[in-house]
């Protein structure tokens, strides 16, 4: 493998493993919000909520490697984490209320809209 994309190749596995990790958290969440009869908007952005916190200290520390200004990177994640929670229930929404799909299916349409994105956003907005 050409020695200049090697390493962002492992980023880039770095980023999915660890970007599981943080949506087995948002969609264990909000399948047990949905099971204790919460609406799944609801339900969505608590859960959203804490697979961002879960992504940031990921990506930050375990995908990009990245362990200065905490601070700056954490402003630009918290403009990019609003966009992905708007876009990602926005979607939600849609797709349960326009096109008929189950909450429980179109969370996981929503987020995998969302995920396609954000890998570029994260390498040349919120961890430069």
């Amino acid at each position: 493998m050409n020695n200049t994309i090697a390493p962002h190749a492992r980023q880039f596995f770095l980023y999915l493993l660890t970007g599981s990790a943080a949506t087995i958290v948002d969609i264990g969440g909000y399948f047990a919000l949905l099971y204790f009869g919460a609406w799944y908007v609801a339900a969505s952005v608590v859960s959203g909520v804490a697979g961002f916190i879960c992504a940031f200290l990921f990506h930050k520390y375990f995908a990009f490697q990245v362990r200065h200004s905490i601070g700056n990177h954490f402003v630009r994640y918290c403009i990019l984490g609003a966009w992905n929670i708007f876009a990602t229930n926005f979607i939600l929404f849609a797709t349960v209320e326009w096109v008929g799909i189950a909450p429980e299916i179109a969370k996981f349409v929503a987020n995998g809209a969302v995920v396609l994105w954000n890998f570029f956003a994260y390498k040349f907005f919120v961890y430069v």
